[in-house]
């Protein structure tokens, strides 16, 4: 049975199963959590941590994201990176990888949305775009839109964003409406042996459903020529995302239109950068030791279950972190280096709300009568 249609016969189930023993009671908020942060030691000291796996929650939701850690310091032979859990939840890490990548002193290397590291040259980025902000559907969403002159033909949108502390309360207090059930209840509906396709079905509908990913479009003489979905960044330091874009030369303007939840994301810059014809081919190394760090006891080491990915996730909540260190390599001579930390895994954070499940609220979800971004507009 595919994952959507058991979410729904599910939640029927649910319904029958509690609607004459349920009492209501008020939903008690959850504590803050969010998702993990990762942070790089520089040559000058650590970097502000950036968020990664954001929205992944449930065990099927684990999968690989991938951030830039800056320019990583070599600190006795090695290159350090630290995993922290962020507020009440629990990260699950299955694999941690750094990706080296020594390039031409004029590339700037971005994450692209999709996995891949794309080259804008650094010289020719223009400043950042100002945007024009409307306020759509009721104050439910809200778009930004810039229209400049195409760059080159091989193009990227640079955009700098994350999402706010607010979308992360909003989905907090909407989930609280359903009961702290759904946590068994999501793990149930999709189990871990589903495959990559089947998790990913499920994950794109529901983020889609709860009004989480930043729509991308750009259009080129009237045109739409690509659009993207931005799925969810974490709060805190902005994460630069590439989205590559091939235009015509003729001259054509350019307009660049981003749309999101009202409140849900902020956009730090936008930018129309040239990509540069560098050919990009990270190096992946594994760990050389990983630990566990907690104040209740020594480390313990964990190398083996962070080079893996065989799903024996170390597990840990804050103020515990995760230690991990790689081997320092020569950087090619006349090259600049670039790192990337690619951290597979999930977390789990608390739901509030009444001990069982709220059935009523999960069917008004799944059909439309109820939404995110509805719940979030009436929100202070």
């Amino acid at each position: 049975m595919k994952a959507p249609l058991r979410i729904a016969v599910g939640a029927v189930l649910l319904a029958i199963a509690l609607a004459s023993t349920r009492a209501r009671r008020p939903p008690r908020a959850a504590p803050a959590a969010s998702c993990p942060r990762v942070t790089g030691q520089e040559a000058t000291g650590r970097r502000a941590p950036v968020a990664v796996l954001a929205g992944s929650m449930f065990p099927w939701a684990a999968r690989e994201d991938r951030v830039a850690v800056g320019r990583l310091g070599d600190v006795d032979g090695e290159y350090r990176v630290r995993i922290d859990a962020s507020g009440a939840s629990t990260a699950r890490i299955d694999r941690v990888e750094l990706l080296v990548l020594d390039h031409e002193p004029g590339v700037d290397p971005v994450a692209g949305e999709d996995g891949e590291i794309v080259a804008i040259a650094r010289a020719a980025e223009p400043s950042v775009l100002p945007l024009d902000r409307d306020v759509l559907e009721g104050g439910m969403r809200e778009a930004w839109t810039v229209t400049t002159d195409a760059v080159e033909a091989r193009a990227a949108i640079v955009l700098t964003a994350s999402m706010t502390p607010f979308a992360e309360d909003a989905f907090a207090r909407y989930l609280a409406r359903m009961g702290q059930g759904m946590g068994p209840f999501m793990r149930w509906v999709t189990g871990e042996d589903c495959s990559a396709a089947c998790r990913r079905e499920v994950m794109d509908d529901e983020t889609v459903r709860l009004g989480i990913p930043l729509a991308v479009t750009a259009t080129v003489g009237g045109e739409a020529a690509r659009t993207w979905s931005v799925r969810a960044i974490g709060p805190g330091a902005g994460r630069r995302v590439a989205l590559p874009l091939d235009l015509p030369t003729n001259g054509a303007r350019v307009k660049i239109r981003l749309e999101g939840t009202r409140r849900f994301w902020r956009i730090d810059d936008v930018a129309l950068a040239r990509r540069a014809e560098a050919t990009l081919d990270p190096v992946p190394m594994s760990p050389s030791a990983a630990a566990l760090t907690s104040p209740a006891g020594p480390p313990v080491e964990v190398t083996r279950r962070v080079r893996s990915g065989d799903r024996d996730r170390v597990a840990f909540a804050s103020p515990s972190f995760l230690d991990v260190r790689f081997r320092a390599s020569p950087v090619v001579q006349g090259r600049a280096r670039a790192a990337f930390v690619a951290v597979t895994g999930h977390y789990d954070a608390p739901i509030g709300g009444g001990p069982w499940i709220d059935a009523c609220a999960v069917l008004s979800h799944r059909a439309g009568w109820a939404s995110l971004p509805r719940f979030a507009a009436g929100l202070p």
